[in-house]
């Protein structure tokens, strides 16, 4: 019989089980954060949600907050999330785009200014690539490298919106996007940096704090690779692995050691080793080529992560703690959300509305490690006319059958809510899992049939 793990590292990846001595990765792939809110996606393509849910922004039909993780729906199919300030957009893997919550000045795109509290497919294209959000604005790339955007114009004298996506000149060599609450800055495909927007504390980096209404180069190299946009600042990486920050630098969040704004991009020390950056309204958070983290800003949160006092600031990168295996990093207004190579989920920072996720609402100064709650497993239920799962508690090889409905596929999650392992059923009705290798404790099962989902909770001898 063959079995197979699902581990997720950047693509969903399956081997067979090894042995007794077997791991396994984290559930969670794809991270976002709001104002105060989260969402992600998880390896099997399932959205996430936790946090404020004022206007809907969640996703799951109320406007109720969260303070653990909650699915969102039920489709598998999830690609890539951003959460803006108080709404989301994410695209499908078949490139459609979607989205919920605030929408005063139709930061939706649908047409309209109304609220929607549920994902609604935003128009009926299918070539969505990246997607932006930030506050009220939203920009996106499609396939074809356009470049489109909507919601807010909130850096135009008379603060104009656009409820629907509209193109952003003709180009179609663009590659990357960043917002900020008032500017754009974006690259594209021949290295050449961008801008637009608001201008007034030399965010662009043109050297100036004139406000611009279409894409201006800014400078003339051609060798940067990676942008990220806080409230009033923008920090870039180049080819080379070199550190770069332009903007405002009141709690010093450039890095560059003062807390002087700049208005041109800045080289951040010396170091040719950053490989990935975010920022926000007050930090600056950075990954290096050796898979350590380092912080930098206002510390009001906990959002440096150092358990440091909430006064502080670090006004060049520090690590944080000793780690060397971080590899995704985003940021909401005040928290800060971070996957490690197992795809394991660490949040802190603000919580006052539940947005890292713990289950509480009490601010976080050290990283938080979030569980995939895939299940509801406190009070797992299966239809025992429907199905039957036996013997449990079980040493070696579990029984399943279901009498009214086909099997198509059974999962195995630990109580943290961590996939362990997957069998593909097919259409079958009665069907053995072997869980000889799999260490003692309590699973839930989840089986999946034509009539629906059910969940049993088992115990392992």
């Amino acid at each position: 019989m063959k079995i197979i793990y699902s581990l997720k590292k950047q693509f969903l990846v399956y081997c067979f089980l090894l042995n007794s001595a077997f791991s396994f990765a984290q559930c969670w792939s794809q991270i976002s954060g709001g104002r105060t809110h989260t969402v992600a996606v998880k390896s099997d393509g399932t959205l996430w949600a936790w946090g404020r849910n004022d206007y809907g922004q969640l996703g799951d039909g109320t406007t109720i907050n969260k303070i653990i993780p909650i699915q969102i729906g039920a489709e598998t199919n999830w690609s890539k999330v951003c959460a803006g300030g108080q709404h989301t957009l994410a695209i499908k893997t078949d490139g459609t785009l979607w989205a919920w919550g605030r929408n005063d000045y139709g930061q939706l795109g649908d047409g309209t200014t109304i609220d929607k509290s549920t994902p609604i497919q935003i128009g009926v294209l299918s070539d969505w690539l990246q997607i932006e959000a930030k506050e009220a604005l939203n920009i996106a790339i499609k396939t074809n490298g356009t470049l489109w955007s909507w919601g807010l114009n909130r850096y135009e004298e008379n603060a104009e919106y656009i409820d629907t996506p509209v193109q952003v000149g003709a180009d179609n060599n663009w590659s990357k996007i960043s917002c900020g609450f008032t500017h754009i800055i974006a690259l594209k495909m021949d290295g050449t940096l961008w801008g637009w927007g608001g201008n007034g504390v030399g965010q662009l980096g043109d050297d100036s704090a004139i406000v611009k209404i279409n894409p201006t180069q800014i400078g003339t190299a051609n060798d940067w690779s990676k942008i990220a946009t806080g409230y009033m600042h923008t920090v870039a990486l180049k080819t080379d692995g070199t550190l770069w920050a332009w903007g405002d630098n009141q709690w010093g969040w450039l890095g560059d050691g003062t807390t002087i704004g700049k208005t041109t991009p800045t080289r951040i020390g010396t170091d040719a080793d950053w490989s990935q950056i975010t920022a926000s309204n007050t930090n600056t958070i950075a990954l290096k080529t050796d898979g350590t983290l380092w912080t930098w800003g206002a510390n009001y949160f906990g959002q440096l992560g150092n358990n440091g006092n909430p006064n502080g600031r670090n006004i060049i990168p520090i690590q944080l703690g000793t780690a060397t295996n971080w590899s995704q990093i985003k940021m909401g207004y005040m928290h800060v959300i971070a996957l490690k190579a197992d795809n394991t989920l660490l949040i802190w920072g603000a919580n006052s509305f539940g947005q890292v996720g713990d289950g509480t609402t009490n601010d976080r100064y050290t990283p938080r490690e979030i569980g995939c709650s895939a299940l509801s497993v406190d009070n797992p239920v299966v239809d025992l006319e429907m199905a039957q799962i036996y013997p449990n508690p079980v040493n070696a090889v579990l029984n399943i059958e279901t009498s009214l409905s086909q099997l198509e596929k059974i999962e195995l999650y630990d109580m943290q809510g961590r996939l362990i392992l997957i069998k593909n059923t097919k259409t079958e009705t009665k069907t053995l899992l072997d869980i000889s290798n799999v260490i003692s404790g309590s699973y839930i099962v989840k089986l999946f049939t034509d009539k629906g989902i059910q969940n049993a909770k088992i115990i392992k001898n």
